[in-house]
């Protein structure tokens, strides 16, 4: 009964301290030589959308 007791304590752990480590810390950054196009204008063309269900 106690092995049990540490084996689910230890699955816990190893599961709690693979979540802390997910993610990046600070603000997101752009790469090099983009630039920040937000916020966009929808649509971005006033030019009608021609496709499959136009007539």
């Amino acid at each position: 009964m106690k092995l049990h007791g540490l084996v689910a304590l230890l699955l816990a752990l190893g599961v709690a301290t693979a979540l802390v480590g997910c993610g990046k810390k600070g603000d997101p950054t752009l790469p090099n030589g983009q630039k920040d196009g937000y916020p966009h204008t929808y649509p971005q063309s006033s030019d009608p959308q021609t496709g499959v269900f136009s007539g």
